[in-house]
């Protein structure tokens, strides 16, 4: 009953398509955003950054200049997650206004959800770029995009939790991995029905005792890597076994195109490993500076990272160069 009084209130709220150039903003001067950096994502085909922001913001940065293209506006909270559709042409943003906005820049269109979120905190498009994942305080919410109205909440079974920290697709779309408290799950996306995972008295026996921060998948489909507390686990579908675990405290994890690179956000401080042997490939000591979000980009070689003081950089993993996204002060 509950379920069905959640999704009628969802799918009353059907989207709406908005063309409007001041939601475009193309600046003359290279700025930070005001406030803390929420997320960051690379665009799959390489060239683009997208950062998200407290200030309500979203931009778009030009990663080879190392310039920004545009400021998107229309949000009126902090924005907590942002994302780059597979083409690399369309841009999630999701809010605490409980506003979900799908930007297209080259058309200058802007199509958004007005919807009861509760505190989102992951956004993520399928690898066929037709659905849409929030985790959300509720839980993890599915968004169809060739049918905007079409909106579902994974609700889990009595006696397990509902509230999503983090969210990934396995490679092939038929699976979805949603950390929550105390527990990692692994979704079968035809059946709605969890078909593994990773829970309490597991995470207990490595000392963890808190929310999942990160989950992704490899690219086997059957490997997934959760971040969550003081480790990160390399967690192996089929057998419901852990491989093997990466020490350190971790705040969101980010992978190469191909999953052999993975980039681990440790609060201050970031190691890039390779994922084959867990071995730290490089490490980039930012002096305990609050780091608020991490994508690695597809070919693994560059780490884009956003910061509490509304300021972002790109950072060769293997060169170990930084650029400015805009100039440091």
């Amino acid at each position: 009953m509950i379920y069905r009084i959640i999704y009628l209130f969802l799918i009353i709220f059907l989207p709406t398509v908005l063309i409007s150039q001041e939601s475009f903003y193309r600046p003359k001067d290279q700025k930070a955003h005001r406030y803390e950096i929420t997320s960051v994502d690379w665009s799959p085909d390489g060239k683009y950054i997208v950062t998200c922001s407290k200030d309500s913001s979203v931009k778009l940065w030009n990663a080879e200049a190392v310039r920004e293209i545009m400021t998107f506006r229309g949000h009126h909270h902090q924005v907590m997650a942002v994302c780059f559709a597979p083409n690399s042409k369309q841009i999630a943003s999701v809010s605490r206004d409980n506003n979900l906005k799908l930007w297209e820049p080259d058309s200058g269109v802007v199509k958004e959800w007005m919807l009861d979120f509760r505190k989102p905190r992951q956004l993520l498009f399928n690898p066929d770029g037709n659905v849409l994942a929030v985790a959300t305080n509720m839980g993890a919410i599915l968004i169809d995009l060739t049918n905007g109205n079409d909106i579902q909440l994974l609700e889990s079974p009595a006696g397990m939790p509902n509230s999503a920290y983090s969210i990934s697709f396995s490679p092939d779309g038929k699976l979805l991995a949603v950390g929550s408290i105390f527990q990692a799950q692994v979704w079968d996306l035809s059946s709605r029905r969890i078909i593994q995972k990773m829970g309490e008295s597991d995470f207990m026996k490595h000392n963890i005792h808190d929310a999942v921060d990160d989950v992704a998948f490899l690219s086997d489909g059957n490997t997934l890597i959760i971040g969550r507390d003081k480790e990160t686990h390399f967690f192996d579908i089929k057998s419901g076994k852990v491989n093997k675990s990466i020490q350190g405290l971790v705040k969101d994890i980010g992978l190469s195109a191909d999953g052999s690179i993975l980039a681990i956000n440790h609060y201050g401080a970031l190691d890039v490993y390779d994922t084959a042997s867990g071995d730290s490939l490089r490490s980039l000591d930012l002096l305990r500076v609050y780091i608020g979000g991490i994508s690695i980009s597809p070919d693994g070689s560059r780490v884009a990272v956003g910061l509490k003081n509304g300021k972002a950089l790109i950072w060769g993993a293997e060169s170990g160069r930084r650029d400015w996204l805009y100039p440091a002060e």
